[in-house]
């Protein structure tokens, strides 16, 4: 099993660095909700399959250390994992978070999402109502007296990042926050529903002091913050000062690297590769550049009211640095393979970009894509209504799942036609199709996409309210148990059509560009659909996966299989079948399908 394995990835997918990943793994995980924790795991056993693919044993090897540290958090089964690290001549069992707490160890983080409705419940007499930084402190408007035996201070570091974390008895009676200064990074959050804890991060050597004595405050001192302080007891010439916004110069030095680390990582980046970043120009709100490739890996990060928008290449000629009325923006190489474009700013801006052959834009300003970017007239996209006829698929409630697909598939028709997509439906009313008819109808019809509808189930009813969640799937052998029996409920409405495709045939769909074109089709309508649905409803990220649809087999485009929710679901199983909660999912669909097309011309 582990050699077929090996062999159909070794033709799939591409090699890259998953450093930043990692690093944020180390960095976030034990201090992350519980759901984020999730979605972290999920993601992990992505990079797992990509490290196996590229041939890159070292980020193998990595991963799979964190997949076991995260599903021992996680309470997950790990034992497949596990046995590769042995195999890899790595002890899974002596695997840890390496702590050093001085009173008490670090806690599993819960979900806190949950945090708010099980506060209430508590009797802790110690509540922060307000937080207020100045400098290095962050002072506490409190209520009641911190039970000092209730705290603990302890050390969690990593190759790149050192952690401090403080953690105590309490309610945080006030919105989480966190502080962006230009020596360490600080948290303040509501850890579970008796305790609070405080996070600081730094590149350097870094420790938190605290005082009770008199109200509470806390203290955070890094080693480049004392050397820094030592520096400013000499006497200086006052330089003329120049009307720049403070708070935007403190976070814009977490922000980027060091000034010596972003030189190291300018001069390593300019000696690798060919993906150029030149001709940065100023516009009338942004900036402008030319590339030598076509950008990917395209990342937002939001820090306060400042925006990092992060992708990989290599900026020519260092850091560049505009200034605006009302904000600043600057392009710098962050590591030797990310570039990072960054908007200063305290209002409530966005940066908005437009990738236009080898010309990119970035605007404080809404930008329209360029007509010449892609002909939609020259596009056909073929929809897949789930099952049909004598195969209802999943039902629940007295729903069909044949009956929701249809729906949502005719919906999404009319949608992408009236964007200029040409369509094709392989059914337009219930009647049966086979799942290799449904594949070879796109390949005949030349179809650029490929994209099949469907609706999740879950069996066991005990569980029925608890699971849910939109998933998107592309095609590749599943790993987890999830994965495979999603495909299982789908695949079994035609077990003829599996004997039609050999492990060979299976072999040969399996190739690297249409994977990876699957995968980033996947990413974008997922993204498309969570965007699209509001507040008001409930709604699950189930995530982008990898599972071996039927349905997908075949498929000589990019081809998907979305789980528009679960029809099990009391909740989710009625939106789902409600036509304005789906004209919400097209709409996800159709702005993940331009996304795409926009970024993959």
């Amino acid at each position: 099993m582990n050699k077929l394995f090996l062999l159909i990835f070794s033709i799939a997918l591409f090699a890259g660095s998953f450093d930043e990943d990692l690093k944020n793994f180390d960095k976030n995980f034990l201090v992350s909700s519980k759901t984020e924790q999730l979605a972290t795991h999920q993601k992990l056993k992505t990079i797992y399959i990509k490290s196996i693919i590229s041939g890159d044993l070292d980020t193998k090897k990595e991963v799979l250390k964190r997949i076991v540290l995260s599903s021992n958090i996680l309470k997950l089964d790990s034992s497949t994992y596990q046995k590769e690290l042995e195999e890899l001549g790595i002890n899974a069992k002596k695997l840890s978070f390496k702590t050093n707490d001085t009173k008490k160890p670090i806690q599993k983080p819960t979900d806190t999402t949950k945090v708010s409705e099980k506060v209430v419940q508590t009797n802790s007499n110690f509540y922060i109502t307000k937080i207020i930084k100045e400098d290095n402190k962050i002072n506490f408007n409190i209520k009641g007296n911190i039970d000092e035996k209730s705290i603990s201070l302890s050390t969690y570091n990593t190759k790149e990042i050192n952690n401090k974390i403080l953690e105590f008895d309490g309610i945080l009676d006030a919105k989480k926050e966190t502080f962006i200064d230009k020596n360490y990074e600080i948290s303040i959050v509501q850890f579970n529903p008796k305790r609070i804890r405080i996070v600081a991060r730094s590149k350097d050597e870094i420790d938190i002091k605290y005082n009770i004595d008199s109200g509470f405050n806390i203290e955070v001192l890094s080693k480049t913050q004392n050397i820094v302080n030592k520096k400013e007891e000499k006497p200086s010439v006052k330089k003329e000062e120049k009307p720049a916004n403070t708070q935007i110069k403190k976070t814009e030095e977490i922000i980027k690297p060091s000034l010596k680390i972003e030189e190291k990582n300018q001069e390593k980046a300019e000696t690798k590769g060919t993906n150029n970043i030149s001709k940065v120009t100023k516009t009338s709100n942004g900036i402008k550049f030319n590339t030598s490739y076509e950008i990917e890996n395209i990342k937002t990060i939001n820090y306060g009211t400042n925006q990092i928008i992060e992708f990989d290449g290599v900026l020519l000629g260092g850091r560049k640095n505009y200034d605006f009325k009302n904000y600043s923006i600057s392009i710098l190489q962050f590591n030797p393979k990310k570039t990072r474009v960054v908007l200063y700013t305290k209002a409530q801006q966005k940066l908005f970009f437009n990738i236009d052959d080898n010309e990119v834009v970035f605007s404080t300003e809404e930008l329209k894509s360029s007509k010449a970017s892609f002909n939609k007239a020259n596009l056909l996209i073929t929809i897949d209504a789930g099952h049909g006829g004598k195969d209802t698929g999943a039902n629940a409630f007295g729903r069909n799942e044949k009956d929701i697909t249809l729906s949502v598939a005719l919906k999404l028709s009319k949608a992408l036609k009236n964007k200029g997509y040409k369509v094709f439906l392989t059914r337009n009313k219930d009647i049966y199709i086979g799942l290799r008819d449904r594949t070879k109808m796109a390949n005949d019809k030349k179809s650029d996409l490929f994209i099949s509808i469907h609706a999740n189930s879950i069996a066991d009813k005990s569980k029925t309210d608890k699971i849910y969640g939109i998933e998107t799937y592309f095609l590749s052998p599943a790993r987890s148990e999830r994965s495979k029996n999603a495909a299982a409920i789908e695949n079994k409405s035609d077990i003829e059509e599996m004997n039609y495709f050999s492990k060979q045939t299976f072999l040969n769909f399996l190739n690297r560009e249409k994977i990876i074109s699957s995968n980033k089709l996947a990413i974008d309508i997922q993204g498309g659909i969570l965007s699209s649905i509001p507040k008001n409803y409930l709604k699950k990220d189930g995530g982008v996966k990898e599972a071996p649809f039927w349905v997908l087999v075949g498929a000589l485009m990019p081809a998907v299989l979305i789980e528009i929710g679960y029809i099990s679901h009391p909740i989710e199983g009625k939106n789902i079948a409600d036509s304005k909660y789906q004209d919400f999912l097209v709409n996800g669909i159709v702005n993940g399908i331009e996304n795409y097309f926009i970024k993959n011309k």
